[in-house]
């Protein structure tokens, strides 16, 4: 999963204006442990990151995520969001740096979750939406272990960061953010919240308000793989979600790869 020309020349060009003094080095968290883990290649990062949609339910209009406006991402600077929602093979996917499955309020489908897999297995990077997530029909065991009853007006926003303890258990430690607004899904009343995660994964961000439903859920594999679950929907402009999480999880799943 090589990163494509255009990221290294990008990267090449902030060290050299970083060794000539002509831009200051940001201040890094210490708690995000990554070789190339400054803010300034997160902030260079974002426009280059290839963002590969392999499943988005785009007939829908209740305010869920969809390919073609590049938003709300792209207002955090992830702009590069392609449509591979024709793709069956991890072989389509070259040049993806991020894999995204938009479940968003519902859940993700099976061969959306089986092509994401195969990229995770071969040490690709994956961020999926989906609230439904965890139901018998939308099972995801790779990431969540148990779900709750199902909760009506559940959130989609404002999820809080878990400790620094629990975030560093990763490698790279996840980033923490500032939590957004918590918005309510109220045409949902399905949302099944996440009790407990798979084996091998870790927690870094709860419900806001429900401290023991977790909203975020990371994990990592031997061959570099990298996969974010956010328990939760991205939105669209007039009703945006999870934006902030998804901010620190896109950073998580593309800076620092090789």
């Amino acid at each position: 999963m090589k990163r494509t020309t255009r990221n290294r020349l990008a990267a090449l060009g902030i060290a050299a204006l970083l060794a000539g003094g002509l831009i200051a080095p940001a201040t890094t968290s210490a708690e995000f442990v990554d070789a190339s883990a400054a803010q300034v290649a997160v902030k260079a990062s974002r426009w280059a990151t290839s963002i590969c949609v392999i499943w988005s339910n785009e007939a829908r209009a209740d305010a869920v995520f969809t390919i073609a406006s590049n938003a709300p991402l792209g207002r955090q600077g992830w702009t590069n969001i392609v449509n591979k929602t024709a793709a069956t093979s991890t072989a389509q996917l070259a040049g993806c740096d991020v894999v995204m499955i938009a479940g968003e309020a519902w859940g993700v489908t099976a061969a959306s979750r089986s092509l994401a897999l195969a990229w995770f297995n071969a040490g690709g990077s994956v961020l999926s939406t989906g609230n439904d997530t965890g139901h018998p029909n939308y099972p995801l065991p790779e990431l969540i272990a148990a779900t709750g009853t199902s909760a009506a007006d559940y959130p989609y926003g404002g999820s809080v960061p878990a400790s620094a303890a629990a975030r560093s258990s990763v490698v790279p430690a996840f980033p923490t953010w500032t939590p957004g607004a918590a918005s309510t899904y109220t045409l949902d009343a399905s949302s099944a919240p996440v009790t407990a995660v798979a084996a091998g994964t870790t927690c870094v961000g709860t419900v806001a308000g429900h401290p023991t439903w977790c909203a975020a859920i990371a994990k990592t594999n031997a061959t570099g793989g990298r996969w974010v679950h956010l328990h939760t929907k991205i939105g669209s402009l007039g009703q945006p979600g999870e934006i902030p999480g998804a901010d620190a999880a896109l950073a998580w799943l593309a800076i620092g790869r090789s």
